[in-house]
């Protein structure tokens, strides 16, 4: 069996100026082509299957990072919608990069053409980071009851982190937020 050989690539945004990089298998003509077929011709299915955005510091060096996805929750996939699945930084990065993470994703979404960006912490859990990014709680979840199966013929592993009551947050100027 072969290796998969990867391409980095390096596209800027002509209306905001900002950078993105992505890493793709397929090549980067390739990519870009899908995405463009994507936007044109399938509007309906979102604007993002998976987008990562990063921190980099003063180095080069990445000390954080956040993937974006279209929602979990099927209530939420109206194609404008996408949701901050992970959040992750350096041991040693700042106290700001996760605030920064999560404002950047949503400069980023709306720029893209969205209108509503979801993210999920346990009810037991601050959220500082979230909160300081401008987002505000909108909802909560309720957890899943033990024994519980959705019958969509998935094999789902279940994790402790499915029986616990999370808060649903959006930024304060995103379409889910009333008032």
């Amino acid at each position: 069996m072969g290796r998969a050989m990867f391409q980095a690539y390096l596209i800027t945004c002509l209306v905001t100026g900002h950078s993105y990089v992505g890493i793709t298998s397929r090549g980067v003509r390739r990519r870009w082509n899908e995405h463009r077929y994507s936007a044109r011709k399938r509007p309906n299915v979102g604007l993002v299957n998976r987008a990562i955005i990063s921190v980099v510091d003063d180095s080069g060096s990445m000390i954080g990072v956040a993937i974006v996805g279209n929602p979990l929750s099927a209530t939420y996939m109206d194609g404008m919608t996408a949701e901050v699945l992970r959040v992750c930084t350096a041991l040693d990065a700042p106290k700001n990069v996760c605030s920064m993470l999560y404002a950047a994703c949503w400069r980023a979404w709306k720029a893209m053409g969205g209108d509503r960006l979801l993210t999920y912490t346990l009810q037991k859990e601050l959220g500082t980071s979230v909160s300081a990014a401008g987002w505000v709680i909108v909802g909560t979840t309720r957890p899943v009851k033990p024994g519980w199966r959705k019958n969509d013929h998935l094999e789902r592993t279940h994790q402790m982190v499915m029986f616990e009551p999370k808060n649903r947050w959006e930024p304060h100027d995103s379409r889910g937020v009333k008032g």
